[in-house]
């Protein structure tokens, strides 16, 4: 384990400037290293390694070498001063190894010491094996290589929400994106650990916890549908416009935006379409978008009303185009597009005024502009919120216009694509039952559903009638032949003062054959009038058994039973007929 340093030989010229071998006037020099050198067995072969500038710092580096192999011991003199000593050499040395030993334990040790821009190529790669679409994979991978960027991480060790999340945070106070946005970075650069997790390069996904912000309360751009009629007038305007857009002329723009408005296509589905894709004649006619431009990858059967058909049969028989049926760029510029023929058609609009005082009000209004008073706007996706407003103001089911919407939710559809007019509330208000007049009487109706209503209420008695547990135990006591008497009846024999209390309140009476006793009824009538009133007065039975008086012969032998008992407990004196019988 001898120690040396290298000695090289140079030439040089009086004035100390190097020079070749065998100049005239040179100097031969001999230069010594400053670092000492020394040599160990790799592999069997002697192998020359540089150690440190201190000699006792070489002599413990060296030591390592033959003892712990190549591999670690250079691990160790990455991380050694040129000056070291020999204490932190073996300090510097030990440390190095008890990592080396943990990361032979670690499965996930050789994937943590790669730069993290290695998985960011390798994330990029499963996208594509994926077969997401170009676009879709730049952006995600814009996402997470602009967040891996401003926190500065190096390798995925680095990884930390905290730092994530306070990034974010910062370019949404400098107004480099909103909360939406916000949300989008979270979800790519979580989507990129989960990735990392699946495919065992890591045990855990530090962002994984982290939860995406209300975007409700951003002030962001929102999106709004135009009222029928002033999308008529766009049509009208779009269709008489001799203006060129990106090599759409008018017609061409207004197929576009009827195709657009009533089957809910995105942009990147309408580029797409061709001849082969629409079937106008069909039942019903439909447009077709393939899986690799429908957003959710699935082929894609769209159906459209007869009178939209109609309007692209026109025109397409008007040009022999080949091809898609709306080429070149335009998409790129949909949004402009559309604002160009908004603004066109609310200068028509605002034209044609009759007055003065008219003009100066469709001037002051937000009809027909890009952008309202609320901010909301009108672009070109805003025509499939327009289709899906129109589905709910016709009265389509939620779940229809989902289906035909193509949303994962209800809550997409109806949330955040439905905008109702004020005339499409008033007409729901217009459904609601008409407010009751006053002095007008609406009992009647629920009385005919239970077929007691005009009917003779001597009739509905005896119908509703069921046998007590008095008529079944006592045989004297029974219902008349006759339909039941009434109180109407009953007030022939009895004082005329007394009315009837059991009109159309279901009541049944029974009349005892047995001959009564001469006592007077004494004070018992008095309680018996106050009872009646009181059912005048509206109040209910506390009992099954209405029990007039304590005086069993009271009111000439009526006693009155509730038409709706079944098992009613024995009058006073039952108990004493039943012993006095054979």
């Amino acid at each position: 384990m001898a120690l040396f340093k290298k000695k090289t030989t140079r030439y040089v010229r009086p004035d100390g400037r190097q020079c070749p071998k065998g100049t005239p006037d040179a100097s031969k020099v001999i230069c010594e290293s400053s670092r000492w050198y020394g040599t160990y067995k790799h592999n069997g072969r002697p192998q020359q390694v540089a150690l440190l500038e201190s000699e006792e710092g070489s002599e413990a580096l060296l030591f390592l070498y033959h003892q712990w192999g190549g591999q670690l011991a250079s691990a160790i003199a990455k991380k050694l001063a040129p000056d070291a000593t020999r204490e932190k050499v073996i300090e510097e040395g030990t440390t190095v190894r008890d990592h080396a030993r943990d990361m032979s334990n670690d499965p996930f040790a050789k994937h943590h010491i790669r730069p993290i821009a290695e998985h960011v190529d390798d994330f990029r790669a499963h996208l594509t094996g994926k077969n997401n679409t170009p676009g879709h994979i730049e952006q995600t991978c814009g996402h997470i290589t602009k967040i891996i960027a401003g926190c500065k991480f190096a390798i995925w060790p680095d990884v930390e929400a905290s730092a994530v999340q306070r990034w974010l945070a910062d370019q949404r106070a400098a107004n480099a994106f909103g909360i939406q946005t916000s949300n989008y970075y979270l979800r790519d650069f979580k989507s990129f650990g989960s990735w990392m997790l699946h495919d065992r390069r890591t045990n855990q996904n530090p962002c994984d916890y982290l939860k995406s912000l209300n975007a409700d309360v951003d002030e962001g751009r929102e999106r709004r549908a135009l009222p029928s009629w002033e999308f008529t007038l766009l049509i009208d305007a779009t269709r008489k416009s001799k203006k060129t857009f990106r090599g759409l002329t008018g017609l061409d723009r207004t197929a576009l935006y009827l195709a657009a408005a009533y089957s809910g296509l995105r942009v990147g589905e309408l580029k797409s379409l061709t001849r082969e894709s629409v079937d106008l004649n069909g039942d019903p006619p439909t447009l077709t978008v393939k899986a690799a431009y429908s957003k959710r990858r699935r082929l894609d059967v769209q159906p459209i009303g007869a009178d939209v058909a109609a309007e692209l049969q026109t025109w397409l028989n008007g040009h022999q185009r080949t091809g898609k049926l709306w080429p070149r760029t335009w998409y790129l510029m949909a949004a402009k597009m559309l604002r160009r023929d908004l603004a066109e058609a609310r200068a028509a609009w605002i034209e044609d005024a009759k007055t003065d005082h008219e003009r100066q009000a469709r001037e002051q209004s937000d009809s027909l502009k890009f952008e309202d008073a609320a901010g909301r706007v009108f672009d070109f996706h805003a025509l499939r919120h327009q289709y899906i407003s129109q589905l709910a103001a016709a009265g389509v089911h939620p779940k229809t216009a989902q289906t035909l919407a193509r949303h994962s939710t209800i809550q997409l559809t109806m949330d955040r694509y439905t905008h109702l007019q004020a005339s499409d509330l008033t007409g729901a208000l217009d459904k609601l039952p008409r407010v009751p007049s006053a002095g007008k009487q609406h009992d009647s109706e629920p009385m005919k559903a239970t077929g007691t209503d005009g009917r003779d209420a001597r009739l509905v008695a005896h119908q509703l009638h069921k046998p007590t547990l008095i008529e079944r135990r006592n045989p004297r006591c029974h219902l008349d032949s006759t339909p039941a008497k009434t109180m109407s009846d009953a007030s022939e024999d009895s004082e005329g003062d007394i009315e009837n209390p059991s009109k159309d309140k279901g009541f049944n009476v029974i009349r005892d054959d047995e001959p009564k006793p001469t006592d007077s009824p004494g004070d018992g009538s008095t309680d018996c009038k106050s009872v009646i009133r009181r059912f005048e007065s509206g109040r209910r039975l506390s009992s099954s058994t209405l029990q007039i008086t304590r005086n069993p012969w009271f009111f000439k032998g009526f006693v009155f039973f509730s038409a709706d008992t079944r098992d009613s407990p024995e009058l006073p004196g039952d108990a004493a007929k039943r012993r006095e019988r054979p």
